[in-house]
């Protein structure tokens, strides 16, 4: 007796999606910006600003969660991603917009090495949000969601199959 995977009967197109390289390659960041995230946090590299205002044990403990919570994030999306879990792209793309309005103010300090005036706070939410947007989008673009929501299984044919 012979059988058929239903699968092959579906309307469209049958083959499987491969993997974008869009998407691999956004992944890999996610996985390298969470790594060097973590270790900066951990070695405590931060900019030695002295015009930064000295903050108390509450708010060094909130920036840190949130540095913390995100660069995780940001590694298992990536590692998600990669094993082709569709939770993995949601969480990017809740995670990444939340990270580029964060990181504008870093980078203001840093490109203005100091307490940011008004130009750099406006050249570093362009940088940002283009850096961010791209990995935005090559999350987002639709390749990347149909390659993620495909089937694990690939459809095949099963004849001759005794059962």
């Amino acid at each position: 007796m012979s059988y058929i995977n239903i699968d092959l009967l579906a309307v469209g197109n049958n083959k499987p999606i491969k993997f974008p390289q869009g998407l691999k390659i956004a992944a890999l960041y996610l996985i390298i910006a969470g790594v060097i995230g973590i270790v900066f946090l951990i070695l405590n590299i931060t900019p030695p600003y002295s015009e930064l205002p000295e903050r108390n044990i509450s708010q060094e403990f909130g920036n840190y969660t949130r540095e913390i919570i995100f660069n995780i994030l940001f590694l298992f999306s990536g590692i998600g991603l990669l094993l082709k879990k569709t939770w993995a792209r949601r969480s990017a793309l809740w995670s990444i917009p939340v990270v580029a309005f964060y990181s504008i103010f870093s980078f203001a300090w840093g490109l203005g090495a100091g307490r940011p005036n008004i130009v750099a706070l406006l050249i570093s939410s362009i940088f940002t949000l283009a850096w961010n947007g791209l990995w935005f989008y090559l999350i987002f673009q639709k390749s990347s969601k149909e390659y993620l929501l495909q089937k694990n299984s690939q459809p095949s044919i099963q004849a001759g199959r005794k059962g």
